[in-house]
């Protein structure tokens, strides 16, 4: 074909397509303005990751070290064994490996360096000293906060701590590491609703951001959950257990160590709700899950199988509860050595069923090295060794030796109404206890004192650890009682039982013995017809859910004796053989 036959061909087939290429011609246009808006940004958020970056150098370098990536490390590890969703064992594993670091570090020179090394090894006077001379010179505020924070944080001092946190927060708002900062101190010094209300801002703020840090939503999420106590808040903490879960399923996977710790923290609230069987599923499925071979993984392990061995404790499962104990133990102490702090947990565990079994030579031991151990390597004021006293303590109640009971009881309580914000739950606790041990010694005017204190708090905290403060309450309508206060004595009860009953607690082990303290009362007043129907109705559930409960055979002996008072001996005879019966199989186990 000729040339010119072929141009014009093209040329017609081109005019008569025009529309068609000037369609293709305007996409490659929007195509190429795309392109250039998507590079824009991109490279606007390289701008901003290398910003960040340079930014963590830049305080690097300010420290004007030669080791600096030693104080870096050193520095990572113990914001890291901050974080509030640490369990013991990667808490252990994290201390060993900040003594690691901090021995590495071998600048002489750089007050910023000794002051890491003195933070680390604990020696908080020399850290004060040096952080006070950094603070002296031009320095970045932030990073002096920090440090003071951290000096606070690893000796305890947490109300100190919260200080220099709100400090940084002054400086940066929007510092996340700051606020979480915060909030774990504020749970560890009991003041939740504070925590409770900055998580519940802050993880709103992430819900909104896309795409989502789920990391840091998972994080706050967790001190939410810390923030309630499952036993006076057990469906509001759960609701946030439900919550973790959907975003664990969503973000890390069904098989991810966040879900073993949400099946852990679910099992725990379970527990508290009296859902035996539905927490040790919990348990299970958390120990089911692979294990992942991370700190955080083993940690949570040993965690959940300290809190089944605590269920079976509760349930009277001595024997499986020992074996859990005994495996958690045998496994810290292969990774830890003999004589780390993390061994106080399970040597707690082992303590507590001995002692429930009658073991006491045994659970004197292993209440005992506890303590030692927190004494030496805690000091003997540290959280830990104070809880492993009180184990002691309650050994001690249990052999009648109610005055050592007393001193360690007084030690701890001093220790605690010692501190910035004395008035609390625990001491609370600590008052109730040391009020069982004086009425046990007929102390009763002192007994009275502590009681009403402890009361007085608990009213000042209303919705927290409800069943304690029930618990101290009947232990006041006693001291009623005794004094022939019967009118106060009843109201107190009654009082006790209607607040169970309307948020269903009358159901629960705690409710049963409520119930049977009421029965007993109004046994000992000779009104017979309304300690038989109270009798009748903590039998029931002793008989449906805890059959192996210590307080079933004095419930049982208890209404045989207002059978007897009625006249219907054969049936009294018969409750009194089956009180003796249980008693005889409980001595046996």
């Amino acid at each position: 074909m000729h040339l010119n036959t072929v141009l014009n061909s093209a040329l017609s087939g081109l005019a008569s397509h025009w529309e068609m290429w000037l369609s293709l011609f305007l996409g490659a246009i929007v195509t190429v303005i795309i392109a250039y808006v998507i590079y824009r940004i991109q490279k606007k958020e390289t701008s901003l990751h290398k910003q960040e970056h340079d930014s963590k150098l830049q305080r690097i370098e300010q420290l004007h070290l030669q080791d600096s990536e030693k104080i870096r490390v050193l520095y990572e590890l113990i914001i890291q064994s901050q974080k509030g969703s640490l369990g013991d064992m990667e808490e252990a594993v994290l201390e060993q490996r900040i003594e690691a670091a901090a021995d590495a570090i071998t600048e002489q020179d750089s007050n910023h360096a000794q002051a890491l090394k003195a933070i680390a090894d604990k020696e908080k006077d020399r850290a004060d000293d040096l952080l006070d001379k950094i603070a002296k010179q031009e320095h970045d505020l932030i990073e002096v906060y920090y440090l003071r924070q951290m000096n606070e944080y690893r000796n305890g001092n947490y109300n100190e701590a919260i200080k220099w946190c709100r400090k940084i927060l002054d400086l940066e708002p929007d510092n996340f590491d700051a606020l979480a900062d915060l909030i774990q101190n504020l749970n560890k010094t009991a003041q939740h609703k504070e925590a409770r209300e900055l998580a519940l801002a802050k993880l709103e703020e992430l819900d909104k951001q896309t795409p989502p840090d789920n990391e840091k939503r998972f994080s706050l999420l967790y001190r939410i959950i810390s923030s309630f106590d499952p036993g006076a808040e057990p469906d509001l903490a759960e609701q946030y257990v439900r919550r973790t879960r959907e975003l664990v399923l969503h973000a890390f996977g069904e098989q991810s160590y966040q879900m073993a710790i949400v099946y852990t923290v679910q099992g725990l609230v379970r527990h508290e709700k009296q859902q035996f069987k539905e927490s040790e599923e919990c348990y299970r499925k958390a120990l089911a899950i692979p294990d992942l071979s991370t700190d955080k993984a083993k940690s949570n392990r040993n965690s959940t199988l300290v809190n089944l061995g605590i269920l079976y404790n509760s349930l009277g499962r001595y024997k499986e509860g020992l074996k859990l104990f005994h495996e958690a133990y045998t496994q810290m102490l292969s990774v830890l050595g003999d004589g780390h702090p993390s061994l106080i947990h399970p040597l707690s565990g082992l303590g507590t069923i001995n002692c429930y079994l009658g073991n006491y030579p045994e659970a004197d031991k292993y209440f005992q090295k506890a303590v030692d151990i927190g004494t030496a390597r805690l000091g003997r004021n540290h959280n830990s060794t104070q809880h492993a006293l009180m184990n002691l303590a309650s050994l001690y109640a249990y052999q009648d030796k109610l005055a050592e009971s007393e001193q360690i009881v007084k030690e701890v309580l001093a220790v605690q109404t010692s501190k910035e914000n004395p008035d609390n739950i625990y001491t609370a606790r600590l008052l109730s206890h040391l009020g069982n041990s004086l009425g046990r010694q007929k102390k009763y005017e002192e007994q009275e004192e502590v009681v009403r204190r402890a009361l007085k708090i608990w009213e000042e905290n209303p919705g927290v650890q409800e069943g304690l403060k029930r618990s101290t309450l009947i232990t006041l309508a006693s001291i009623h009682e005794r004094k022939g206060e019967f009118k106060e004595t009843e109201d107190i009860f009654l009082k006790v039982l209607n607040d169970m009953r309307n948020d269903g607690q009358s159901s629960t082990l705690h409710g049963a013995v409520a119930i049977k303290s009421l029965a007993e009362f109004y046994l000992r007043q000779e009104r017979w017809a309304e300690a038989e129907q109270l009798f009748q109705e903590s039998i029931a559930f002793f008989e449906e859910k805890a059959p192996d409960s210590d307080s079933f055979p004095p419930t049982l002996a208890g209404y045989a004796n207002v059978l007897e008072h009625l006249g219907r001996k054969s049936e009294a005879e018969e409750l009194n053989t089956r009180a003796q019966v249980l008693k005889q199989k409980k001595e046996q186990k």
